[in-house]
């Protein structure tokens, strides 16, 4: 499914609050996930264009730019990371945009850590079949191309194409 770095999947949680940031953290790499954090906009942005994440957990509130802002150019940069928003602010108004901006899903602050967990799992599965997809959409057009690419060689977490070898098994606590 994606690549492993050092046999864990990468997650990155982008919240200014540095406490929620922390416990987010915690909890997902207790999970067996590899989680990097970003405090802020100008970090996550940083992140998400220099390393592979299948999976970000993000804030809505951030200072200096929104959340939704940080959504739309992720998937600018990195369209098969799947994005996981909370926030204590979020109205149906928000939910909306966020789902319009692509967000797998979005969990209202104060939430459930097994909510978390059991999300986070979903957005895996998520992300695995955008790969899927991905690499589908590659073998289809590398039959007329004679390069083979789309302009995205390892396009979906640096893998093959969706080759046997890269895919793996996603277990996240209690279903």
């Amino acid at each position: 499914m994606a690549k492993i770095l050092n046999g864990k999947i990468r997650v990155l949680v982008v919240d200014n609050d540095e406490d929620m940031c922390w416990l987010i953290a915690s909890i997902l790499k207790e999970e067996g996930l590899g989680v990097d954090i970003a405090h802020d906009v100008k970090s996550a942005l940083s992140k998400i264009t220099h390393h592979q994440y299948e999976v970000m957990v993000l804030d809505y509130k951030l200072s200096g730019m929104s959340g939704l802002t940080v959504l739309e150019k992720t998937h600018q940069i990195k369209p098969t990371i799947v994005t996981v928003m909370i926030s204590a602010f979020g109205n149906e108004s928000v939910k909306a945009k966020a789902k319009e901006f692509g967000a797998y899903t979005f969990l209202d602050k104060p939430f459930n850590i097994d909510t978390l967990k059991w999300m986070v799992k979903k957005a895996l599965t998520e992300q695995k079949r955008r790969c899927a997809n991905e690499a589908n959409l590659h073998k289809l057009h590398s039959r007329s191309s004679p390069d083979g690419s789309l302009g995205f060689p390892g396009f979906c977490s640096g893998t093959d194409n969706g080759s046997p070898k890269d895919r793996h098994s996603v277990h996240i606590g209690a279903s």
